[in-house]
């Protein structure tokens, strides 16, 4: 008798790509950081999963130095820095993971429920608020 095997289900739930730019406009960068690096976590990819933190560092680094710059800029409109860091945070999700992010889901793997990205969203929006006061405690 032949054993019929069925492929097993992805372990993890995986972050969509679809409302990335949104998320990350809300939440700030280490939102899209964290959604990012979860998903090179869930789909084994240890290496991408640590860069993905090391770029977060370095863009939130990136935005206080702008942020302290850009402070006294009369005609400066603000909401570009989030659609800015939006932008790259979803061109780079969609580079690296659109295509194993598809595959993940087309393999049963399950998606975050929505419930885990208000949490992502409000825990980095605290994070990062947390990271600019310090920063701008030390600057000030």
């Amino acid at each position: 008798m032949e054993e019929q095997t069925t492929p097993q289900k992805p372990k993890g739930y995986i972050f969509k790509d679809r409302f990335m730019l949104q998320i990350t406009m809300l939440g700030g960068p280490i939102t899209a950081g964290y959604i990012i690096a979860c998903n090179f976590k869930v789909l084994g990819d240890a290496e991408n999963e640590r860069r993905t933190w090391i770029y977060t560092g370095v863009v939130c680094v990136a935005i206080m130095i702008a942020l302290y710059f850009l402070r006294y800029q009369e005609n400066f409109p603000p909401i570009l820095i989030p659609i800015l860091y939006g932008a790259i945070a979803n061109s780079y999700m969609k580079a690296t993971q659109r295509q194993k992010i598809e595959d993940f889901i087309k393999a049963g793997g399950e998606t975050q429920p929505v419930g885990h990205i208000i949490v992502a969203i409000i825990g980095g929006l605290v994070s990062f608020a947390a990271v600019l006061f310090g920063f701008l405690m030390i600057v000030l």
